[in-house]
């Protein structure tokens, strides 16, 4: 079985890399440990650090045995939404079409991430005429989201670009012979464009977190990694690690640290890198450590000896209907999760007793006090944490589900061919 696996902006599987990998980096070491030969096409460009990974037109990289990694050469950008960025889709699309036709071999089936849109419709188009099946990795509801996005001034403006951007990728989702996506709402959002309904070629695959080993002395890693920032194991530490783009809104933890600052046993620790870090530094009060980007062991680390994770996710109707990569990370931690999102995010903790929704400062002050005032209140939810964990975001059963899949379509398509061939 040969998978191709198109993907821009997450982390990649190189050797030297000590960066957490996300969704496909994960699945395709899963699958190709399998025995399945894995071709992974990604670009130069690392969407976290800002940083060219290679200064080749085309580096080829043999990761193990089935699993071959290409990365093709593009311009970068410094800010995420920028006239720099856009070019840079565009590259991406073309490049990885030109990397398609120097292929000798074609794939079973391949895995197309939902995002940028000129990959998905230049690549979907191009499968498309050599007839190899794709299905579509749903983790974003672009084009939908950028009308809420603009300013209401060009409202108009965003809402012409929606339709125009719709029209074009709905023949890229009519064309999947799959779609796959982290919830359903998401997965509803793609059938639309795709104008059908659910098949059994559609699935929901949570974003599965893999089951790393945990630190084993933790507390002497935890003394050398956050010593210097002030931290202790035994301290009440709210911990956040991803990135300081617009999709997060900091503004009501801010604002919650400055309520808790007399309780010197609360810290809250964000962690990550961006373009509105630096504001946000300068209107945190003390009790906020800011790291930057940290590495995985650092990550590991704090999140073991943390006590809940916050996703300040913006109520935004792309994050209503998300469940993203953050839910798997905090409850493999065991870890209750704070979050100001309703939709999936808020149904979930309250189904599953593994967190809390807040709506400002105020109610995420209260929460994380009620906390630290009942211990055997956070020791419960800390072990819903890992039920949830394990029952929805286990990084082996996630891995398992979307390589079932797409062995189910493979069979589908092989027996379409076979009737069409007999008639």
């Amino acid at each position: 079985m040969k998978v191709w696996i198109f993907n821009v902006g997450e982390p990649l599987p190189f050797p030297q890399n000590k960066t957490r990998l996300r969704r496909m980096g994960n699945f395709a070491l899963y699958a190709s440990a399998l025995g399945i030969d894995i071709h992974l096409f990604s670009v130069s460009f690392d969407h976290y650090q800002k940083v060219q990974r290679t200064t080749e037109e085309r580096a080829n990289y043999a990761i193990n045995d089935h699993f071959q990694l290409s990365v093709v050469k593009v311009t970068g950008y410094q800010k995420n939404v920028s006239l720099a960025r856009i070019v840079y889709h565009r590259e991406a699309a073309k490049k990885f079409v030109k990397a398609i036709k120097e292929e000798e071999e074609r794939p079973d089936i391949v895995v197309l991430g939902s995002t940028p849109l000129e990959v998905v419709c230049a690549v979907a188009e191009c499968l498309r005429e050599w007839q190899i099946p794709y299905v579509i990795d749903i983790r974003d509801l672009w084009p939908a989201i950028f009308s809420e996005a603009v300013p209401k001034l060009v409202k108009p403006i965003g809402e012409l670009y929606c339709w125009c951007a719709e029209k074009k990728v709905r023949r890229a989702y009519q064309g999947a012979s799959g779609l796959v996506a982290l919830s359903q709402g998401f997965l509803n959002y793609g059938l639309s464009l795709a104008s059908r309904e659910q098949s059994v070629q559609d699935k929901v695959v949570r974003m599965g977190y893999p089951e790393y080993a945990k630190l084993q002395d933790n507390q002497t890693v935890f003394q050398a990694y956050w010593g210097p920032w002030g931290l202790k194991t035994e301290d009440f530490i709210v911990a956040f690690t991803g990135n300081f783009g617009r999709q997060f809104d900091f503004r009501p933890i801010i604002q919650a640290a400055q309520k808790l600052i007399h309780n010197k046993r609360i810290k809250f620790v964000l962690c990550g890198e961006g373009e509105n870090l630096e504001r946000i530094k300068q209107e945190a009060p003390k009790n906020i450590s800011f790291p930057g980007w940290v590495e995985q062991i650092g990550v590991f680390s704090l999140l073991q000896a943390a006590s809940l994770g916050i996703a300040p996710y913006r109520n935004s109707m792309n994050f209503r209907l998300n469940m993203p990569t953050k839910f798997g990370e905090y409850l493999y931690f065991s870890l209750p999760i704070l979050t100001a999102v309703q939709g999936e995010m808020k149904d979930f903790v309250t189904a599953h007793q593994c967190g809390c929704y807040y709506q400002n400062s105020t109610e995420l002050a209260r929460a994380i006090e009620a906390y630290v005032a009942d211990f055997d209140q956070l020791e419960q939810e800390r072990e819903a944490a890992k039920k949830a964990y394990q029952l929805f975001f286990n990084g082996e059963k996630t891995n398992e589900q979307l390589l079932e899949g797409l062995k189910e379509i493979i069979n589908l398509e092989a027996s379409v061919i076979n009737k069409k061939e007999q008639e």
